[in-house]
């Protein structure tokens, strides 16, 4: 089983070579960035204090869009303290009991506000973490840390389990059929669009799935273009 960290936006070189740390000690797989606000650098490296070899292979990207064409079938797990309408969070001690993917993903936003509701929409499931003191918020290396710990101690007896590879359904067929069928896709959070995606991200669709329903929305689309040329 292969478990990926994943940065996104992180501001502070050290942090980085921290949350390397995080990954040797647990048993991480690969540090991944998503438009870091900082270098990895000298800080880094002396942060990262023996798993130098997690920043060598380190992965940036500009994007989500181009993170998600170099990993777009794998499961994404998103880590954030901050609750809300959108964010409907599921305790991780609980939730991780549960995953079975050998690819998974764990996402952490920037030390300050955390993972945004945009960068949210890029995930799966999102999750929180448990802290029992009155003081209820992690910084970037101990939420890594603490969220490998609880995986790895719940999955560590268990034998590697059947590799389920996901399919992610084309965002742009999606939204052409619901324009095509009349709905207003305007605004910015409640529209029919990012209703559909957050229940696709909730129940990913394996490979055979993906591509009947890419099928027909793709013959629906067509039917309903040439009945309005």
């Amino acid at each position: 089983m292969k478990i990926y960290v994943v940065l996104v936006g992180t501001k502070y070189s050290r942090n980085i070579g921290a949350c390397a740390r995080a990954l040797a000690n647990m048993g991480g797989s690969q540090l991944l960035l998503i438009k870091p606000q900082c270098e990895v650098n000298i800080e880094s490296y002396e942060a990262a204090a023996g798993a130098q070899k997690y920043l060598d292979n380190v992965q940036k990207f500009v994007n989500w869009k181009e993170y998600l064409k170099f990993y777009p079938h794998n499961l994404r797990i998103a880590f954030t303290a901050r609750k809300g309408d959108q964010r409907q969070l599921q305790p991780w001690l609980n939730f991780s009991k549960t995953l079975n993917h050998d690819n998974l993903h764990f996402v952490f936003g920037p030390e300050d506000n955390g993972l945004s509701d945009s960068d949210l929409l890029q995930c799966n499931y999102p999750v929180s973490l448990p802290t029992y003191g009155e003081f209820t918020s992690l910084n970037l290396s101990q939420a890594v840390l603490l969220s490998l710990a609880i995986f790895q101690n719940q999955h560590n007896s268990q034998s590697e389990s059947e590799n389920k590879e996901l399919k992610r359904l084309d965002d742009d067929l999606l939204k052409a059929w619901l324009l095509q069928l009349g709905l207003n896709l305007d605004a910015p959070k409640n529209n029919a669009f990012y209703k559909l995606k957050k229940y696709f991200n909730k129940s990913p669709l394996n490979p055979d799935e993906a591509i009947l329903l890419e099928k027909v929305l793709h013959q629906t689309l067509r039917q309903l273009r040439s009945n309005n040329p």
